[in-house]
């Protein structure tokens, strides 16, 4: 996501635990959320090939942060 996020015009605000916050203008948000899926994919096939582990991941396209369900 680091290395791919900034030709989006995106950066990382935030990553705590298991999530991962990233400010994107609004014309970028659906690469931005693919590249969540496609790295996520990536590191699953990397760390966790073969042994049965689902990583499973949900994605949130939001205009603003005060719109987040809390």
């Amino acid at each position: 996501v680091r290395a791919e996020l900034p030709a989006l015009d995106g950066e990382i605000v935030l990553c705590l635990h298991d999530e991962l916050l990233l400010q994107v203008p609004a014309a970028h948000a659906d690469a931005a959320a693919d590249l969540l899926h496609r790295s996520l994919a990536a590191t699953a096939t990397y760390w966790a090939a073969g042994s049965g582990v689902r990583f499973v991941v949900e994605v949130s396209i939001l205009r603003r942060w005060s719109d987040a369900v809390h």
